[in-house]
């Protein structure tokens, strides 16, 4: 009788001289190999997701009946003072004002400009935050920049970033002494620790990245103003220029520059025109309530310098497409913006985010 070939897919134990034993060794064998491979996987295995929750904004919801941003972040906000109220009424508004963050110890969002730059409130309810930031100025920016376009950007901390100094800048720099070339570093990076009721600003266009000790709950929102107008546009430009995606910006900033400048003539005519008291026989609703909180609501000298930027033609709000920065939109996306936060995105679905978290 012809004997058939062993199945291709099973294996033949091996056994020992000594009978049983052999089906022992083999065992034992096959054990240390597992043990091996497993001890080999756990090396291979990435680390645990954290959660980083930052993208539940409840300005339409109960919650907001129970929270309020600081009255002078009320105050200053483009969108509670310029914003068409009907519209507001509707739904039909940028809802960036009141998020609700929750993070669990470990959690790390990495260095951003928040959206439009705009600014932040942040209040600790519980909890522990660590900010490290770093001021707005020509070089850091520039810096920041060229982060952003950066293939190997998330391998890359920030503040190590440098760049040669060109000759038409006007930053000293410092000398390489390896290379002897002028360099730009970054500078001016402070480390600040929130603890539980405590409330922080953030203010324009400060690059920052944020790290959660412990498990966290924090308020804060984002809000457009006319104290910091010129670098709110630069940012914008600067988002245009890496190509952050649309739903990463602040949203309808344009449409939010044109309720602005429409809000500031009426302010600075009210002082002039009419019954020369503010007063002027226009009813429309919403220019209206403008004309009152003008009247309450002088403008400053420091908003009117700021004024020419953002009355500026519509077209240059776009800022110049940097063709060579493809990469940093996809990084600037990843991190919401603004933001990755071990595997957690920093990314709000209407649009927005708050980068502080």
């Amino acid at each position: 009788r012809r004997s058939l070939p062993a199945a291709p897919h099973r294996s033949r134990r091996r056994r020992d001289r000594g009978g049983r034993g052999g089906g022992v060794v083999a065992s034992s064998s096959s054990s240390a190999s597992s043990s091996s491979f497993s001890s080999s996987n756990e090396k291979q295995r990435p680390p645990p997701r954290v959660l980083n929750q930052i993208s539940l904004e409840f300005s339409r919801t109960p919650l907001r009946d129970l929270v309020s941003s600081p009255q002078f972040v009320r105050d200053l906000d483009w969108i509670d003072g310029c914003w068409p109220e009907s519209l507001t009424a509707a739904g039909d508004y940028p809802r960036v004002q009141y998020y609700c963050l929750t993070s669990t110890e470990g959690c790390y969002t990495d260095f951003h400009v928040d959206f439009g730059g705009t600014s932040v409130w942040y209040h600790i309810l519980s909890g522990r935050k660590i900010f490290l930031l770093i001021p707005p100025t020509p070089t850091n920016m520039k810096l920041y920049e060229k982060w952003l376009c950066r293939r190997d950007q998330n391998d890359v901390f920030f503040p190590d970033q440098t760049a040669p100094r060109n000759d038409d800048d006007d930053d000293t720099g410092t000398i390489d002494e390896e290379t002897g070339t002028t360099i730009e570093r970054v500078e001016g990076c402070v480390r600040v620790s929130l603890e539980p009721d405590q409330t922080f600003i953030i203010p324009a266009g400060w690059i920052h990245a944020v790290y959660t000790p412990l498990d966290s709950i924090v308020l804060g929102g984002n809000f457009l103003h006319g104290l910091d107008a010129p670098r709110q546009l630069d940012v914008h430009c600067l988002e245009t220029r890496t190509r952050v995606p649309a739903k990463f910006r602040f949203p309808n900033f344009v449409r939010m520059m044109f309720y602005a400048g429409a809000s500031y003539l009426s302010r600075l005519r009210s002082e002039t025109d009419g019954d020369g008291n503010g007063n002027n026989n226009n009813n429309d609703e919403d220019g209206g309530r403008r004309r009152a909180r003008a009247r309450a609501t002088p403008v400053s000298p420091r908003e009117i310098d700021g004024l020419p930027p953002t009355v500026r033609r519509p077209e240059d709000l776009g800022g110049q497409a940097f063709g060579g920065c493809e990469q940093g939109g996809k990084s600037r996306a990843r991190r919401g913006g603004l933001r990755e936060d071990d595997g957690m995105r920093d990314v709000r679905g209407d649009g927005g985010e708050i980068g502080a978290g």
